[in-house]
């Protein structure tokens, strides 16, 4: 799936090595709820391998890139610029009618790719997939509330906040609060309609 910008493609095995060319950016890592109070230690092979794993646990997993050259691989530079992940977690086709939803997880892993609408556009890829021949009814998501960003994307694209989580995570000994918010079918087809 492209918009011309943004292809959102299934994950490949050298998607490994642009996972690890990204890194570990602190203030990414910390708005998805990781500590950091040990520092922030080189970005390693095995935590690229780790994060493939983790991804390709979800069969809905798709990668975010851009349609320029990336990391150099063994055999020269991939052929696009991955910068993220989109996924929705818990779908199951077999699931009856009444049971069609899914959480979603998307993150942007390239800080010089933040600001820009990214995230905002792979969702607006996802969706018409999602709502449409993948037949969910509800999509949900949990985010901090210290990602600000996450969540005016998430209401401009016509998510709800349903309720407030309180200290979820503890982030360098502080407590946060997540939102749970959600978006229905009905309400994705009002957006685009």
């Amino acid at each position: 799936m492209s918009d011309g910008g943004v292809i959102l493609r299934p994950l490949r095995g050298n998607d490994c090595v642009a996972r690890l060319a990204l890194g570990r950016d602190a203030e990414i890592h910390r708005l998805m709820g990781w500590d950091g109070s040990g520092g922030n230690p080189p970005y390693a092979l095995a935590d690229a391998e780790a994060w493939m794993a983790d991804q390709l646990k979800f069969p809905y997993t798709w990668a975010i890139a851009l349609p320029e050259p990336g990391a150099g691989g063994a055999s020269g530079p991939l052929p696009d610029r991955m910068v993220g992940s989109v996924r929705l977690g818990g779908v199951n086709e077999a699931l009856a009618p009444g049971l069609r939803t899914a959480s979603l997880g998307i993150g942007l892993l390239d800080p010089a790719v933040l600001d820009r609408g990214l995230g905002m556009r792979a969702m607006r890829l996802l969706f018409p997939y999602a709502f449409g021949p993948l037949g969910l009814h509800r999509i949900g998501l949990r985010v901090l509330t210290i990602n600000t960003r996450a969540i005016h994307c998430y209401e401009t694209l016509g998510f709800r906040i349903e309720g407030r989580e309180r200290q979820t995570f503890s982030l360098m000994g502080h407590w946060h609060d997540s939102l749970v918010m959600g978006l229905l079918a009905d309400e994705y087809r009002e957006e685009a309609g």
